[in-house]
């Protein structure tokens, strides 16, 4: 590493020449890590469409599924990032299939569907309704591995907070324990709980 003028560090991969040299390289090349290398670079410079392309990419050509798995989850947050929603789950239910035993995939998809709250529906009631598939989401999380119960718990605590209150849920006929299809892109069946 070196330091810039300002102060900051920086690598060679800042250049770039490194870039452009890597993407030679690997038009040469090609295979799953270089691809996933290739992805990186370009999350790494804002280039969130070649990103996405490469790690595509680098998912056809591996066989590991837990490399899969982390490449699916990597398309999500740049999804994400992009405000592409729905790709970003899809992404995610494609990273837990990959690797069934990694609850990151669902813990990500949590915090995709906390941020969602007042974009899906048209009432009070159906925009915080979302968070009870993001508490879903965590708790399920925690359930497919163990070692994420203390971060699903924090992050589902949060949203307990911001459910529908019972008033709320009164004024557009629902109650404690009646189920809940979220809208838009999320397509959750949810229980009504408090």
């Amino acid at each position: 590493k070196r330091i810039a003028a300002d102060g900051s560090k920086s690598d060679c991969t800042d250049n770039p020449m490194y870039f452009k040299a890597a993407s030679a390289l690997y038009k040469l090349e090609p295979s799953a890590q270089a691809a996933r290398s290739m992805g990186l670079l370009s999350v790494k410079n804002g280039l969130y469409a070649e990103a996405k392309k490469y790690f595509e990419d680098a998912i056809r050509q591996d066989v590991d599924p837990k490399n899969r798995s982390e490449d699916w989850l990597i398309l999500a947050v740049i999804a994400e990032k992009q405000g592409q929603l729905a790709e970003a789950k899809r992404a995610c239910l494609e990273s837990a299939r990959a690797n069934p035993e990694s609850g990151e995939a669902y813990l990500f998809l949590a915090s995709v569907y906390g941020k969602a709250a007042g974009t899906c529906g048209s009432n009070a009631f159906e925009k915080n309704a979302v968070y009870w598939a993001a508490i879903n989401m965590a708790n399920r999380a925690a359930s497919v591995q163990p070692d994420l119960s203390a971060r699903a718990e924090s992050m589902a605590a949060t949203y307990r907070k911001n459910v529908p209150d019972k008033s709320i849920a009164f004024q557009f006929n629902y109650k404690e324990g009646d189920s809940y299809t979220d809208g838009c892109w999320i397509n959750e069946r949810v229980v009504v709980r408090f």
